[in-house]
């Protein structure tokens, strides 16, 4: 990941200005109809939101497991290259004559 010693929240705010101004006016909205309005309470039902909840856990859970068995893959594709270098750099001591050149490992 590369990341830039300079920070500009200006470019920034060209990405995510239009759901600024989407939240902000919901806010306003919620804030007038409570202050303004008569409506005293308002209720949501759970369903949905438990709903969406436990389909975004299960995505999130196989894209986790998906990662690490990368992560994983790669460790061992990283310890089988280092591990064949070694048995290679031994068997190239082994038949070079030691007379002629001097090899430390």
């Amino acid at each position: 990941m590369i990341i830039k010693t300079i920070f500009n929240p200006f470019k920034v705010l060209t990405y995510v200005w239009q759901e600024l101004v989407c939240t902000f006016c919901f806010a306003t909205f919620a804030y007038w109809i409570y202050h303004e309005g008569d409506v005293v309470e308002f209720a949501l039902p759970f369903a949905p939101f438990g709903v969406l909840g436990s389909c975004v856990a299960i995505l999130l859970g196989f894209h986790a497991n998906a990662c690490y068995q990368r992560w994983w893959e790669a460790r061992t594709l990283w310890g089988n290259l280092a591990g064949w270098s070694r048995v290679f750099a031994r068997i190239v001591c082994t038949f070079v004559d030691a007379k002629k050149v001097s090899i430390q490992v």
